[in-house]
C-alpha cells in the first residue's frame, strides 16, 4: 500500500524530472531558473541550433553573459562534453570562466570534480576550458562540442584557423562574439563575407540593449573619437582617424590579376 508521503514524493520526483527534461531542451528555461532574464536576442542565441553563429555586439550588451549561460547548460545537460573558450588574454579567459563557475555553483545537483582559474570539470565528465589565444599551445584539443571565441576581433587569425579543425569530428557549435576592431581579421571577414547559409549573424547595437541609457550614450559620444564611439556602441567596422588611406581605397587599388615581380 502506497502511503500519502510516498505518493507525494513520487509526484515531486516526476515533476522535477519533467522540468529537468524541459530545461535540458530549452536553455532559456535554465537561464530563467538561475535568475538570468535574457533579452529577445539572447533567447534566440540560447535556443539556436545553428552550428556557426557570429555576434557583432555593442559593449556591455550581455554577449559574454549569454555564452556563459550557454556553456553552463551544455556542461550540465550534455555529459562528457567539451567546451573550449578562447579569449585574447588569460585575464579575460579567467573572468569569463568565473561567470560560468558562479552559474554552476548556484545550480542544484551540480558536482565539481575539479575547479581552477581556467578549468572546470563536472562529475558527469563535462569539461569547460578557458584559454588565452596562443596558437602554439592550443592545438592539443580535439572533439570540441562548443567552441567560443570571445572578443574575437582581437584574436589573431592564426588562432582562429588552428581551432577550427577541432570541430571536424564532433560537428560541434562555433560562436564568434565581439565588438568590431577595424576592417581586418577573421571576425571582420566572416561578418562581411560569411555566407548566410553557413553563419547565423546577429547584430546588437547599444540601442537594442535596454540597460544602456540614452544619457550614457550622449556622454560617451562627446568624450571619445567618433570612429571609436561607432565601433564600440554601434557595431561599425571603422578605420582609425589616424589612418591616412581608407580601407576601401586600399582594397579597390588591388588588382588580383597582376603577378608579383621578383627583385
Amino acid at each position: 500500500m502506497i502511503t500519502t508521503n510516498q505518493f507525494l514524493n513520487d509526484a515531486a520526483r516526476n515533476l522535477i524530472s519533467k522540468f529537468r527534461r524541459r530545461e535540458a531542451a530549452n536553455p532559456v528555461d535554465f537561464a530563467q531558473r538561475i535568475g538570468f532574464s535574457p533579452d529577445v536576442w539572447q533567447s534566440d542565441v540560447l535556443r539556436s541550433d545553428s552550428k556557426k553563429i557570429i555576434l557583432n555586439c555593442s559593449r556591455q550588451s550581455g554577449k559574454s553573459a549569454t555564452t556563459a549561460v550557454l556553456s553552463s547548460h551544455k556542461a550540465i545537460y550534455n555529459s562528457n562534453s567539451l567546451t573550449l573558450i578562447v579569449c585574447p588574454s588569460e585575464r579575460q579567459s579567467g573572468e569569463l570562466l568565473r561567470k560560468i563557475k558562479a552559474i554552476l555553483s548556484k545550480t542544484p545537483d551540480v558536482d565539481f570534480d575539479r575547479k581552477s582559474t581556467l578549468t572546470v570539470e563536472l562529475s558527469n565528465g563535462s569539461r569547460i576550458l578557458a584559454l588565452p589565444s596562443s596558437e602554439a599551445n592550443i592545438r592539443t584539443f580535439s572533439a570540441v562540442d562548443l567552441l567560443i571565441l570571445d572578443e574575437a576581433s582581437r584574436i589573431d587569425d592564426a588562432v582562429f584557423f588552428a581551432v577550427r579543425p577541432m570541430l571536424a569530428v564532433s560537428n560541434g557549435q562555433q560562436i564568434l562574439l565581439s565588438t568590431p576592431n577595424g576592417k581586418r581579421g577573421f571576425f571582420y571577414d566572416t561578418w562581411t563575407n560569411g555566407s548566410l547559409s553557413e553563419w547565423q549573424k546577429i547584430e546588437i547595437t547599444a540601442l537594442d540593449c535596454p540597460r544602456i541609457t540614452d544619457d550614457f550614450l550622449e556622454s560617451e559620444k562627446v568624450s571619445m573619437p567618433l570612429f571609436l564611439f561607432e565601433q564600440e556602441y554601434f557595431c561599425e567596422f571603422t578605420d582609425k582617424d589616424t589612418q591616412i588611406f581608407p580601407s576601401e581605397l586600399i582594397e579597390n587599388s588591388i588588382n588580383p590579376s597582376l603577378k608579383s615581380v621578383a627583385w
